[in-house]
């Protein structure tokens, strides 16, 4: 299996015979064996032949007259796109993970820097934040006008809580991501993951923006949960290139060993309590 284009770097689907991004063929049978093998391999790894490296072939040609109407496929997510500004960036790789999870990690490179993942999974926090410190702008200037201005050393209070509110959360919203994603990469390692520590917390961080959806009520816990696990289940699939049984079993594993622990404290309520009470 050709798990990435040898001209572009690009990630390859299972089956992808041409790169979705260059167009070029990645795969030649072996003269030999007539295995498929990757186009700049000199030998083949199933009979040991060795033939040279096929000549790379040439792109296939562009129109210089339509080109400025061709977009550009890009290869890394928004949000590492450091041209554009913070709200466009964020917004815009919250809505390609989580409406399109299968091309979004399908692009989205194994590795790149721990500060994306890192800054991406702070953003919404920070957004947060900002909106808290507006909000009690409001309330401040509402009391002034209805000729009650607050205290002095409320508003000090106020502003020192805000201003400590921001190391803080950064600081335990790193901390849970790198423990997530710690305990995330033993699993999947164990479950066979092909890529290092980088690719899973990228994969972990990416995901973190579901919490949007949190803030429905009632259903809004339930939406996350299964949000996060059809994004978790795309990112082991297309960037640990593991199977879709493992990748699945995986993406469910919190909520199997939720389930698992409710009806063990299930049995144990009903094990040490009053017989009598439980069959009423």
């Amino acid at each position: 299996m050709i798990l990435s284009c040898p001209f572009c770097g690009v990630r390859l689907g299972a089956g992808d015979r041409e790169c979705p991004r260059c167009a070029r063929r990645v795969g030649r049978p072996c003269p030999n064996c007539a295995e498929e093998i990757p186009v700049d391999s000199p030998v083949c790894k199933y009979c040991g032949e060795e033939s040279g490296p096929e000549r790379p072939p040439a792109p296939p040609p562009r129109r210089p007259d339509v080109e400025f109407l061709e977009e550009p496929v890009v290869l890394r997510c928004a949000w590492e796109n450091p041209s554009k500004g913070f709200l466009r960036r964020w917004w815009g790789t919250w809505r390609e993970s989580n409406f399109s999870p299968r091309r979004f990690f399908r692009a989205m490179p194994p590795s790149g820097g721990h500060r994306w993942p890192v800054g991406f999974t702070f953003g919404l926090a920070a957004q947060f934040l900002v909106v808290a410190v507006l909000a009690g702008v409001g309330i401040a200037a509402g009391t002034a006008l209805a000729g009650k201005p607050l205290e002095p050393s409320v508003l000090g209070w106020g502003a020192a809580i805000l201003v400590a509110a921001i190391p803080v959360s950064f600081a335990c919203v790193t901390a849970g991501l790198y423990a997530a994603s710690i305990l995330w990469h033993i699993v999947l390692k164990i479950l066979g993951a092909k890529e290092g520590f980088q690719a899973t917390l990228r994969i972990v961080g990416y995901s973190s923006g579901t919490a949007v959806w949190g803030l429905i009520p009632f259903a809004g816990g339930v939406i996350q949960a299964a949000l996060q696990s059809v994004l978790y289940y795309h990112g082991f699939r297309q960037v640990h290139g593991m199977s879709k049984g493992r990748a699945l079993f995986a993406a469910l594993l919190p909520l199997l060993a939720g389930l698992a622990f409710a009806a063990l404290a299930l049995a144990a309520t009903f094990a040490t309590g009053d017989p009598r009470a439980a069959s009423r």
